[in-house]
């Protein structure tokens, strides 16, 4: 387990979604994954996906079931909502504090912000509250729900996400005044970026993986 951190440090959230924490000693991958009841082959499939945008096992994936996919997604939710959003709002905070004078554009930049992170909330809320449990009863009682229905509306979310994120990152770049700290400016963007790439692998995941299994089970 050391040697995939130690060749990409990167891949620690993603091993921390599955409750594992660093102080691997010498354990194997296969140890560490019986010892705490994980899937091996779905932790290694995921791990790799984040490791490699160039590969995504879609159908090795796609053999896992719905509620292991579920249960994944709901760990990176928790990232997002107890980390990653509470960073980005100490980055930004630390960018306006550190402004000369009163700049117009970062009060626009910080309303941008603000819009942005009450949909990406209330986005995965809804996953949480409706969505999932959908799926959850689906696997059950695969007749019970629209797939194409409900899929749809999931794909149109994350490319509203995804389309948002891009559009703040662009007024960072492109158009705000240069009145700011370099360092604080940097450190800010490179986190936009980071939650970006994160947030295109778990949208890949939704989107390629759980969606289609949701509609090969409405079809039986």
């Amino acid at each position: 387990m050391y040697d995939l951190v130690e060749a990409n440090h990167n891949l620690l959230p993603v091993i921390n979604r599955f409750g594992i924490r660093p102080g691997f000693k010498d354990k194997t991958v296969e140890e560490i994954c019986i010892d705490r009841k994980i899937d091996k082959d779905f932790f290694l499939a995921l791990l790799n996906t984040y490791n490699n945008p160039d590969y995504f096992p879609e159908t090795e994936l796609m053999g896992f079931s719905p509620l292991l996919i579920i249960d994944y997604l709901k760990k990176t939710h928790e990232y997002y909502h107890r980390y990653f959003i509470p960073r980005l709002e100490i980055l930004l905070e630390k960018l306006i504090a550190g402004c000369e004078g009163n700049s117009k554009d970062l009060r626009m930049i910080r309303n941008f912000y603000d819009k942005y992170k009450d949909e990406f909330l209330n986005h995965i809320r809804d996953e949480e509250e409706n969505v999932f449990p959908i799926i959850e009863r689906m696997v059950e009682n695969p007749n019970q729900v629209s797939a194409v229905q409900l899929t749809q509306s999931v794909e149109n979310e994350h490319s509203t996400m995804e389309f948002e994120l891009n559009d703040l990152k662009n007024l960072l770049i492109r158009y705000l005044e240069p009145a700011y700290n370099d360092n604080d400016f940097n450190e800010f963007v490179a986190a936009l970026y980071q939650f970006e790439k994160d947030m295109a692998d778990h949208s890949r995941i939704e989107n390629k993986i759980l969606i289609a299994r949701i509609l090969k089970l409405a079809k039986g």
